[in-house]
């Protein structure tokens, strides 16, 4: 696979983050939308873009996980440092 991560951060998504307005349901149904989503997102390549490198999916709990970038500017994460001013 690619690079190690040493780091990650972990998004949880609440039932207002579900997108289709249900709150009950088809738990199945339900899965399957959180799973194409967090592909659709994982596939996405962008230099601006923190990368998914996981997702997990339970009745009660979502997970998004992500490569983890540290506090600093856009443009010391875009570009390694920021400008002198």
């Amino acid at each position: 696979m690619g690079s190690e991560v040493s780091a990650v951060a972990v998004r949880h998504l609440s039932e207002n983050d579900d997108g289709d307005g249900s709150s009950g349901g088809d738990e199945w149904r339900r899965c399957r939308v959180f799973e194409t989503e967090a592909i659709a997102i994982a596939r996405a390549k962008h230099p601006n873009v923190v990368h998914l490198l996981a997702y997990y999916y339970a009745p009660d709990e979502r997970l998004l996980i992500y490569e983890y970038i540290p506090n600093v500017s856009l443009y010391a994460a875009l570009h390694g440092a920021d400008p002198e001013f």
